[in-house]
């Protein structure tokens, strides 16, 4: 009759909705939700300056990072050696790949003066341009990428004053996450 199969309908319809719900909630509870921010002219005790990329996880279970890179605004890739950085997560120094628990971070330091001689090296063989932006990638075990994306421009970094500290003065980044 009519009211049975109206019935069915609604039962179905209901069912699917159950199924959307509790697949909704199973995706909540395995959550990865990564930062990347930059700061400039952090000293260390030894009176060294360097570029900050801090790596907070703010999902709800542990993330392995596989590393990081910079690009520019043409898509090519700038990889600084991993000699020249400091991964620092909770006071220790780490190496990638890198578990990152839930709730802490992992800091990524490179001297200032090694970033400022690869983009200088880069503008010099045509790889890109002084008003070109960079942005700062750090990439998951699973593939997933999560970047800030920088205001100032690839001439900030290469005229900035050697001799006084090591300050950007036209602001901070815009962070993206995912």
């Amino acid at each position: 009759t009519m009211w049975s199969a109206l019935a069915t309908t609604i039962g179905a319809i209901a069912t699917f909705c159950a199924v959307v719900v509790a697949l909704w909630q199973s995706r909540l509870q395995n959550r990865k939700h990564l930062e990347v921010k930059l700061k400039y002219a952090i000293s260390s005790p030894e009176g060294q300056h360097y570029l900050s990329i801090s790596v907070p996880n703010r999902g709800n279970r542990e993330v392995t990072l596989n590393g990081f890179s910079w690009k520019y605004n043409d898509g090519s890739t700038l990889f600084i050696p991993y000699q020249y950085c400091r991964f620092i997560a909770n006071g220790e120094v780490v190496l990638f790949p890198y578990k990152l628990p839930l709730d802490s971070s992992v800091d990524i330091l490179c001297t200032i003066p090694l970033v400022r001689s690869a983009l200088i090296t880069a503008i010099n063989e045509k790889t890109i341009s002084e008003h070109d932006k960079i942005k700062v990638y750090v990439e998951d075990s699973l593939g997933d990428i999560y970047y800030a994306k920088d205001r100032l421009d690839v001439r900030a970094y290469t005229k900035a004053k050697q001799n006084k500290t090591e300050r950007f003065n036209r602001g901070w980044i815009r962070t993206k996450s995912y």
